[in-house]
């Protein structure tokens, strides 16, 4: 049985990964009992039903790890031959190496790693939040074998994984995620998937609550400064439908807590 909560990484503390999309950097030990091997085990959606949020977003992001790189020694020769042809940076070399090192000693698993975010995001994960909105539309395609839909059924799953992205965020700033909470707050600026316009009430009302909440004053400064800039442009009415969005908020938020 996989430890539970306890996560010791799969290759030397030397190799860092630096996720490209959502600037989030993973840090990996030696000597771990991989959460691969154990989810590659015969009941594995038993298994996955017993990790915790941290431990589904820590296999996501292996799994979005090892997605990129060459599947094979000969793949990887003919990598490292165009690389080094068209001048890559060693650290970059280095870097595809080490997830080939890594990647190459795990048992194949079938999940896939949108669907392990979208599961950790349910459960609370702020950070499973902030890489599901790091993920573009040709990745998700990609990965959730929806390459070959008609144009109207990309827009349909398109706008649907929007959606999600947004509900899965509120839910998880009500819960104090503070990446979760930026996300919205500059999400709404610019598109609102229920109107697909701009909601500024919004981004203002999730600026409030935030402000309202947080000890970090990075957050506080940066989501200040957004909502001082929205309210030179909105009207008296979009100010009072930020002001009871914002009471709604931290009454949901108080709900939830008790």
């Amino acid at each position: 049985m996989y430890p539970k909560e306890k996560i010791t990484p799969a290759v030397s503390n030397e190799h860092v990964f630096q996720l490209k999309d959502a600037g989030t950097k993973v840090e990996k030990e030696e000597e771990r009992g991989s959460i691969v091997e154990y989810i590659a085990e015969d009941d594995a959606q038993g298994n996955i039903l017993q990790l915790s949020a941290n431990q589904i977003l820590e296999l996501a992001i292996e799994l979005r790890l090892c997605k990129s790189v060459p599947k094979s020694d000969s793949e990887l020769s003919v990598w490292l031959d165009e690389a080094n042809s068209v001048g890559e940076p060693n650290e970059y070399i280095e870097d595809v190496l080490a997830r080939f090192d890594l990647c190459s000693k795990q048992p194949k698993v079938e999940y896939n790693y949108i669907d392990l975010l979208l599961i950790a995001a349910e459960q609370g994960s702020d950070d499973a939040v902030s890489l599901l909105w790091a993920i573009g539309e040709q990745e998700y395609f990609e990965n959730v074998g929806k390459v070959q839909l008609s144009r109207e059924a990309r827009i349909a799953a398109r706008v649907a994984f929007t959606h999600k992205k947004y509900d899965l965020a509120h839910k998880v700033a009500l819960q104090g995620g503070e990446q979760s909470l930026e996300k919205l707050v500059e999400g709404y600026q610019h598109f609102d998937p229920a109107t697909n316009g701009q909601s500024y009430y919004k981004s203002v009302a999730y600026a409030n609550y935030a402000m309202a909440i947080t000890r970090n004053n990075d957050l506080y400064r940066k989501v200040d400064w957004i909502k001082q800039r929205l309210l030179n442009n909105m009207s008296n009415y979009e100010q009072d439908q930020a002001q009871m969005m914002t009471e709604k908020l931290l009454s949901e938020a108080l709900i939830g807590r008790n």
